[in-house]
């Protein structure tokens, strides 16, 4: 229990973190940096893991798997793939502090209640009006958040435009948008990898530690999350003709920011 609890701690401080490095990665423009964070972190990183947490044999297990399990777990992935690029985008706009907020707290009340419904998983009544009073303080977290954000905008007097035509649109509401949407996106995530529980049975029954072998579904899930990153990394990077990024002065901490990001 107090290993499990370690675990949890070490994964709230990588969770909270994970947006830093998401501001100042200059030189490189924002497609630059997304797609080498799409192949290391988003893609490598559940194979890596998988590999030291099961060994080289893990990926029998998912080649056992019929491919509907594994097109539904990337499917999901995908979903999470479009919301991890709001999220991104939305820091731009309005701040890590803010988004990771709305994002964290919109995530957790889906991803909790979704996959108990699909699954029909649901714990006892007691079990049951706890989850939802912990899922209501979050929510209530994320409209006082929210409200902050507003309110300091107001206060600073900020009001970035943009449109065409004469048209204005708030990037503060741009930003606020993308946010919540990320947020519902993310649930996708945790829905996923309830969906692509078949190759872990066939690892756990094969004698692999449950823990590790829960290390599957996110090599099946993220890889639906590589395909929406990364290609849409790619064609920023062709349209604005920004691959020459890769090699600009001063690059080098932009690379470690990459790592950094990939690794938490």
């Amino acid at each position: 229990m107090a290993a499990a609890f370690g675990v949890l701690l070490l994964a709230t401080l990588f969770q909270g973190s994970f947006g830093i490095c998401f501001k100042k990665y200059q030189p490189f423009s924002w497609e630059a940096f997304w797609a080498l964070f799409s192949i290391i972190g988003v893609f490598l990183m559940p194979h890596i893991w998988a590999f030291i947490g099961i060994g080289g044999d893990y990926f029998s297990y998912l080649a056992q798997t019929p491919a509907p399990m594994l097109i539904g777990g990337a499917l999901a992935g995908f979903f999470w793939g479009i919301s991890s690029i709001w999220y991104s985008r939305a820091i731009d706009y309005i701040g890590v502090s803010l988004v990771t907020g709305i994002n964290l707290g919109l995530s957790n009340l889906l991803g909790s209640l979704v996959p108990m419904a699909i699954l029909g998983t649901w714990p006892s009544p007691s079990v049951l009006a706890l989850i939802l009073v912990g899922q209501a303080v979050l929510l209530v977290g994320v409209v006082i958040l929210s409200k902050a954000g507003f309110m300091k905008r107001a206060e600073q007097g900020e009001e970035e435009q943009s449109g065409e035509g004469g048209g204005k649109k708030s990037l503060f509401m741009v930003g606020f948008i993308m946010a919540l949407a990320s947020g519902a996106g993310s649930a996708a995530i945790n829905i996923g990898a309830t969906a692509s529980g078949t190759p872990v049975n066939i690892a756990v029954a094969a004698g692999v530690d449950p823990m590790y072998a829960s290390l599957l579904q996110w090599t099946v899930v993220f890889a639906g999350g590589f395909v929406a990153n990364f290609f849409y990394a790619l064609y920023k990077l062709i349209k604005n003709h920004t691959f020459s990024d890769y090699t600009k002065p001063g690059c080098a901490k932009a690379y470690g920011k990459v790592l950094l990001t990939s690794f938490v």
